[in-house]
């Protein structure tokens, strides 16, 4: 599972407003991030955090951050004390995932107070499940339409029309097409089209105008030819 929320993070009177990810621990498993500094393995009792590059630089200006503690503010009375676990590698610019530092999935749930067997919280996760076969999707899809009457009888103000896997490559699988997908903005193919006609246009314009100059100055030098 994973939830993307903005969150202030302090260091002491340093603080920032950050994209936070809060995930399940086997998150990095199905996407997996490369730690330039600490461990995912858990050395401590305490609430974990994994800071990108640029945020740890941001925080400590190059010194090693792990071990560190941050405080975490959630808005109201929803803080805690994280300690940095690691580091990791900024993601590029092109990926479907966007923030600057990871949490647990259960600081989250701790923090707002949700009890995760019950159907009327607000909450609303992206969940990525590993499906070796279409023909499986298909069938486990066919059999989420029990959840929508559970969630439909304890929120009334809050139906669901229905459930579906969405194949996690699908190009409407976006914050604005689906809510809670907490993914990063896609740009639609046609938009690459467009951009990609309008490149072809301007080289085809060039070629013309370097097709024109050149004639021009062969009739120049047929001029100078004759005359001479």
């Amino acid at each position: 599972r994973y939830i993307g929320w903005n969150a202030h993070l302090r260091h002491e009177q340093v603080q920032f407003e950050q994209r936070v990810a809060f995930v399940d621990p086997n998150f990095m498993e199905f996407f997996p991030h490369t730690l330039t500094k600490g461990t995912f393995s858990a050395t401590s009792n305490h609430h974990r955090i994994f800071l990108t590059e640029k945020l740890a630089n941001k925080f400590f200006n190059g010194v090693d951050p792990v071990g560190k503690t941050l405080t975490l503010f959630m808005g109201g009375d929803k803080r805690a004390e994280v300690e940095i676990a690691g580091v990791l590698k900024d993601h590029p610019f092109n990926s479907s995932f966007y923030f600057e530092a990871v949490a647990d999935f259960s600081l989250f749930t701790a923090l707002h107070q949700i009890d995760e067997t019950r159907w009327d919280h607000w909450i609303q996760a992206s969940t990525f499940v590993k499906i070796p076969t279409p023909t499986l999707a298909k069938e486990l899809s066919g059999q989420l339409g029990r959840f929508v009457d559970l969630n439909n009888k304890a929120r009334e103000t809050w139906q669901y029309l229905r459930m579906e896997i969405v194949p996690f490559k699908d190009p409407n699988l976006t914050e604005d097409n689906v809510y809670g997908a907490y993914t990063n903005f896609r740009n639609e193919p046609v938009v690459l089209y467009i951009f990609g006609l309008i490149g072809f246009l301007i080289l085809l314009l060039a070629c013309f105008n370097l097709a024109n100059t050149s004639v021009a100055l062969m009739g120049k030098r047929m001029r100078e030819i004759g005359v001479r």
